[in-house]
């Protein structure tokens, strides 16, 4: 299995690839909106998108993604108080969640496939 990761954070990314490793999960690290298309493979069952690291528009991120594979799972995250974005990755088809929610689920997000 393998996830792909858009993030420009310096910091959170150790934390996420060493829940990956514990998971047995391949975790690809990208840093624009056409690498994270680019990365999708057969391998690839979920893409997680840090919202503080992109301006760009969400809903052509999910029509580039599910066209390479449909059946992707896909998680945002972002500040709480940033609701318009958060509200935003949800209608263009993201499961959304906060900052706190991924840093307590990060096993989860990281680790393992959801059932």
């Amino acid at each position: 299995m393998k996830i792909v990761y858009f993030t420009r954070d310096l910091l959170f990314p150790s934390k996420a690839q060493q829940a990956a490793r514990m998971g047995g999960v391949t975790l690809q690290m990208v840093g624009s909106s056409e690498q994270c298309a680019a990365a999708v493979d057969d391998e690839t069952e979920r893409v997680v998108v840090d919202l503080g690291s992109t301006t760009e528009s969400l809903a052509d991120l999910v029509t580039a993604l599910k066209a390479k594979k449909p059946e992707l799972e896909l998680i945002a995250y972002g500040p709480h108080v940033q609701t318009d974005r958060l509200a935003a990755a949800k209608t263009a088809g993201f499961r959304t969640m906060s900052n706190g929610q991924l840093h307590s689920g990060m096993h989860e997000v990281f680790g393992k496939a959801e059932s």
